[in-house]
């Protein structure tokens, strides 16, 4: 307990303590610290939980359809016949359900009383003796027996549905039923990628030939990668075992191949599925830490099955066999939360690097889309590029202000309307680009500070408060010090003093 305290009161001493005064390894601890809060919020502001029930029902819904399909690509590996008893248990492993079918595991045979206290228990005769050791080998079979029971429907169900996998009759089924069954696994992955945008704040649009392709990708890469992963750590540990002393280091290796895979697959999935460029660097990074959180919440899933299932707890009580359902149900929610954490990591490491995620909270809720510097930012960038011969995309502009592409959108919006700048597309918000309206020269900052001004100044026309006099002054002395300056003279690097 006292190392536990004293750990959280380092923690919190790095939390408090100015940064200058932070050794590097301590910056990077807290930055890292704030970085899991600010991602937490923001999951908070993204209804995450709401977000993770939604694709568990989808889950659900899209299983059968989803496992028809991997089962179908998973053949060109050989299917599960090509791979083994003890590679379909790695698989079973692998997705978690193996912390379904070990919940039955108990101890095979009763500990025996301690010497000490066996001389004290009351004498039996061999009548007794037998008759108690008959009910011992009685529990420790039906306990097997279970056990195995449990892992064989496991093995009985993945066997039957790759047996009707391989004796599907398209033709049978008709043109009404493979619609559907393309429609449920497709509806998982509609629903992945507007969580996902909702995420990054993107829009919702997609052509559909695009989505085709990549749904695609997705369906046919998961299982590629698991059967390769498998196949490899397989392949491995049979080595392993006929080298003397190499078992324990290619059982930690059969770890680490599970860790890459899921790896590569969150890696995947965050950088194809959300409608809006994602750099690769957050990607890996995000889905390292997912990754990661997902291989501990097996094991600590598996501790949660054991004690929630045995026969003495309250769930295996009220609910029986049914509890396996709602532990799966429960694995599925918690998968898709980390998930979705991995992702809130992935945009905010994109959106805000470095320093700048320390003031990102008060930024977006105290700072107006039309504030002086977002708009001289705006314009200012917007300038440049133009003299260039180019034109300014969304996606440029999120990096420059620190702001959603969503909010530079609206802002566009206001500066379009203003016949200051042109909107070059109206098909995604993150493939827009936009160019100015009149040359640089011909725009002058004393109008964007207006226009910046504008509420500020009508809020404050009619009041009497010092604070209100304040105010006027200053946007007095910020168009006084713009006045006769073009935006021509901010890109350019001219500053006209008087």
């Amino acid at each position: 307990m006292s190392k536990l305290t004293n750990f959280l009161a380092s923690i919190k001493r790095i939390l408090t303590t100015p940064v200058d005064e932070l050794s590097r390894a301590q910056l990077h601890l807290r930055n890292a610290i704030e970085l899991v809060f600010f991602c937490g919020r923001k999951m908070k502001d993204d209804r995450a939980t709401q977000m993770a029930a939604a694709l568990t029902y989808r889950t659900i819904f899209s299983l059968v359809p989803l496992t028809v399909l991997a089962l179908l690509i998973f053949k060109a590996f050989g299917g599960f016949s090509g791979l083994g008893v003890d590679a379909q248990h790695k698989l079973y492993d692998y997705l978690g359900f193996s912390t379904l079918t070990t919940q039955f595991d108990q101890p095979a045979e009763q500990t025996a009383a301690p010497p000490e206290k066996q001389s004290n228990a009351p004498n039996l005769n061999t009548e007794q003796t037998a008759s108690l050791s008959t009910n011992n080998d009685a529990q420790s079979v039906e306990a097997t027996e279970e056990e195995q029971s449990a892992l064989d429907s496991v093995d009985q169900f993945f066997a039957n549905l790759n047996h009707q996998v391989e004796n599907i009759n398209f033709t049978g089924i008709g043109f009404i039923g493979i619609a559907v069954l393309i429609w449920s696994a497709v509806s998982l992955l509609v629903t992945i990628e507007r969580s996902f945008n909702t995420i990054y704040q993107c829009p919702a649009g997609r052509a559909w030939h695009m989505r085709i392709t990549i749904y695609w990708a997705i369906i046919t890469l998961g299982p590629v990668l698991i059967a390769i992963s498998i196949f490899v750590a397989n392949r491995a540990f049979t080595f392993a075992q006929t080298i003397p002393g190499l078992s324990a280091m290619f059982s930690l290796l059969s770890t680490f191949t599970a860790l890459l895979t899921t790896w590569l697959l969150l890696l995947a999935l965050y950088t194809l599925m959300p409608n809006t460029r994602v750099i690769f660097r957050p990607a890996l990074m995000g889905a390292l830490v997912a990754a990661i959180l997902w291989e501990l919440g097996k094991y600590g899933f598996k501790l949660y099955v054991v004690n929630a299932l045995s026969a003495s707890s309250l769930n295996s009580a009220l609910y029986g066999s049914l509890g396996l359902v709602l532990i799966f149900l429960l694995w599925v929610y918690t998968t898709w939360l980390i998930i979705v954490f991995g992702l809130e990591i992935t945009s905010t490491l994109q959106l805000l690097p470095g320093q700048r995620l320390k003031n990102r909270q008060q930024q977006s809720s105290a700072i107006s889309l039309l504030s002086s510097d977002n708009l001289l930012l705006f314009m200012a960038a917007t300038a440049h590029n133009f003299q260039n011969g180019e034109s300014t995309t969304a996606e440029s502009l999120s990096q420059i202000l620190s702001l959603p592409i969503r909010s530079i959108d609206q802002l566009a919006v206001f500066l379009a309307e203003k016949h200051l700048i042109h909107r070059l597309s109206e098909s995604d918000a993150h493939d827009r680009a936009y160019t100015l309206a009149q040359p640089p020269h011909d725009i002058m900052l004393e109008q964007l500070i207006t226009l910046a001004h504008e509420q500020t100044t009508s809020r404050i026309k009619d009041t009497d408060v010092p604070a209100s006099q304040f105010l006027t002054q200053l946007i007095e002395t910020q168009l006084n010090a713009t006045r006769s300056q073009s935006l021509a003279d901010i890109v350019n690097g001219r500053n006209k003093k008087k």
